[in-house]
C-alpha cells in the first residue's frame, strides 16, 4: 500500500471554523489499522453545557494538500462529524485560613457534568466506588510528600 497522510481538526472554541491551533499532529499511514491524532495546542476550557464539538479529518497522499482544513486535495478525501465531549467532575473551591505550619482540613464536593458515556439519554454520574485522586497539569497522579501533603506545581 502506498503512504498517506492525515490531519484532524476539532472546533474546540466552538466558533464555527477550524482554527490553525485546533489542528492535530500529522500522522503518516503505511498500512491498515488505527491512527492516533494528538491535539497538542487544544483549548482546555470547554463550556460544560456543550456536549459535542465539530471535527474534521483529511487524508491524502501528499501532506501539503491537507495542511489547512479547507481547499483541494487531489489525492484524498475529507470527513466531517461531531464528537462527544466527556467532562471531568468539577470540584468546589475551598480555602483554609489557619496559621501556617498547622494542620488544616477541608471537605471538597465534586459535581458530575455532561452526559453519561455516549448514551446521550442520561446525565453523567460520579462512580463512588472509585477513590478520587488529584492530578497535575499533565494529568499525572499527584503523590503525597514526606509530610503528607499534596504538592501540585504549576
Amino acid at each position: 500500500a502506498s503512504e498517506a497522510h492525515i490531519y484532524g481538526w476539532v472546533d474546540f472554541n466552538q466558533n464555527g471554523k477550524f482554527d490553525e491551533d485546533e489542528r492535530s499532529n500529522l500522522a503518516t499511514i503505511t498500512q491498515d489499522g488505527t491512527v492516533e491524532l494528538t491535539f497538542a495546542n487544544s483549548k482546555t476550557y470547554i463550556d460544560p453545557s456543550v456536549n459535542e464539538l465539530g471535527a474534521r479529518v483529511r487524508i491524502a497522499k501528499k501532506a501539503t494538500e491537507i495542511e489547512s482544513p479547507t481547499g483541494m486535495a487531489f489525492s484524498g478525501e475529507v470527513e466531517d462529524f461531531k464528537t462527544q465531549i466527556t467532562h471531568p467532575p468539577k470540584g468546589e473551591f475551598k480555602e483554609t485560613s489557619g496559621p501556617q505550619a498547622t494542620k488544616q482540613t477541608a471537605t471538597v464536593t465534586f459535581t458530575a457534568r455532561g452526559e453519561h458515556k455516549y448514551q446521550r439519554n442520561s446525565q453523567a454520574v460520579i462512580d463512588e466506588t472509585v477513590e478520587p485522586y488529584i492530578v497535575d497539569k499533565d494529568g499525572n497522579r499527584a503523590t503525597l510528600d514526606a509530610d503528607g501533603y499534596y504538592v501540585v506545581p504549576g
